[in-house]
Order: structure tokens, then sequence, then C-alpha cells
């Protein structure tokens, strides 16, 4: 198995980042950090024995995932590598070495780690429902499915290749192993009546997005839909419920989420 990784990387903490890249460097043969805001490189591998492994891409301005995942692709199949590898800033493995070698049991499938401690009941187990941060993909299997499509920009990113990927057949599964620690990103307590609540008040922009591409997701891949429509709607209904109750731009945020709705009720498929 020969790797090429690709971390998206947007106004990231150093050290955190610093520390994401060693916990899986060394079971790669490179790696492609894609700057997605400016970013002092130098910073970044300072010191570091895997500096030789980095190399820096994008031009800082922020294009969103899809389009460096594709890029990285490209480069992974241009270069000989057998599998890509995509890694949030801030996530971490516990494990690299043991998510590995439990990958190379399925050698045809995308394969993602144990997310924060929570352990599955079985060695391999089935699941559409793998995020973006650890996912290890044959290049074969990107080369089916065409990569990633750029009109989404972050959410549900991984959510529609997963699904594109299952619509012709190719398995996808989590790996009872790595223990990926992985951070949802900035994040406030508030309290309502005494009782505490997390928000993380994205602006209306992101909000959009939230609401509309699973709907394009849905819409093109019906038989998603069942696995999908329970979860939206859980986390749709308290995301509002949060913004209503403390969150800014309260006026903003519903319009983006109306408009949301609305364009991927509407998008042709």
């Amino acid at each position: 198995m020969k790797i090429l990784a690709v971390i998206v990387t947007y106004n990231p903490d150093m050290e955190v980042l610093r520390r994401n890249i060693s916990s899986f460097i060394d079971g790669v043969g490179k790696l492609l950090v894609w700057r997605n805001s400016p970013l002092d490189e130098e910073a970044v591998t300072y010191g570091q024995a895997w500096a030789g492994k980095v190399e820096f891409c994008g031009t800082g301005e922020n294009v969103g995932l899809p389009k460096a995942y594709n890029y990285a692709a490209g480069r992974a199949s241009e270069e000989g590598f057998t599998h890509l590898l995509i890694m949030d800033q801030d996530s971490c493995f516990a494990d690299f070495e043991g998510y590995i070698q439990a990958a190379a049991k399925v050698p045809d499938c995308i394969c993602g780690p144990v997310i924060n401690s929570r352990f599955l009941p079985s060695e391999i187990v089935d699941e559409y429902a793998l995020i973006n941060s650890g996912m290890l993909i044959p290049l074969p299997v990107v080369e089916r499915t065409g990569g990633w499509r750029e009109d989404f920009f972050l959410d549900a990113v991984d959510t529609e290749f997963l699904y594109h990927s299952k619509s012709l057949g190719i398995r996808a599964c989590h790996i009872n192993a790595g223990n990926l620690a992985h951070s949802l990103g900035k994040k406030a307590v508030k309290k309502f009546l005494g009782k505490p609540y997390t928000i993380f008040d994205y602006p209306p922009k992101r909000l959009y997005e939230i609401y509309r591409n699973p709907l394009i997701v849905m819409r093109t891949y019906p038989s998603c839909t069942a696995e999908l429509k329970k979860v939206q709607y859980k986390d749709n209904r308290e995301r509002l419920v949060r913004i209503l109750l403390g969150e800014k731009q309260k006026c903003s945020k519903m319009k983006a989420i109306f408009r949301g709705v609305r364009e991927g009720l509407r998008y042709k498929i």
C-alpha cells in the first residue's frame, strides 16, 4: 500500500497541525498540505524529521474541499500511489499503523477509522456514514467515481462521495482501529433555563450549504434517503433551536437556511 495524504488547512492551530501530521506521516509516502488560507510553511515543518515528505499546494485562497481532494487524487495517480488518505487539520491518529494493517484486509474498500474512541461491535462494519478525515481510498475507486463534485464547497462532500460510490457498487466500511481524535471545530456552551447546550455559530453562508447539500444528495441517490433523512431531521431541528435560542444574526441565518432548502429541493438532478 503506497499512500499519498492530503490535509486542507484554513487558519490552523500550528501545534495541533504538527501533532496531527506526526500521527500518520511515517505511514505515508508523501503529504500534500493544501492552503485554503495563507500559511507559514516554515512554522509547519521547522525542525521536523518528516519535512522532506511535505509539499505545499494551493494559493491561500479558500476554494473549499473538493478541488483540493481532486488535485491530490490526480497527483497520487500521476506519481504511482495506490491510495489517497484525507485528513482534517484538527484530527489526530492514536494508531495509524494499526489502521493501515486492518484496512489492508479489505483492499477494494473505502475505509474509515474509529472516531473519538467509539469502538465498533466487530472488526469491520459496512457503513456509508464515514467522514472525510481519516478516509482511506484506493485510487481505482476515485477513478471510477470521477472524484468529488466541485459545486459542493464544504458540507456533505463526504456524504455525496460515499453515496455516489455506493451507487456504483463500491464498498465502504468502518475499521475497528486507528482511533482518530476528531474535533468539530470551535463551539460555545450556552444555558437555557439553567440547562447547558452547545452552539457552533456557523455563518449564514455555511448554513446555506448545510441545508442545501444533503437534500441534493438524497434526491440524487434515492437509496440513501431513509438512512439520511432521520439524521438530517434530528440535526437540522436541533440546529434551528440553537440558532433561535443563543446565536446572533438570527434573521440572516434563517434566510440562508430557507434559501438552502429551497435550492436543494429545486436543484435539477
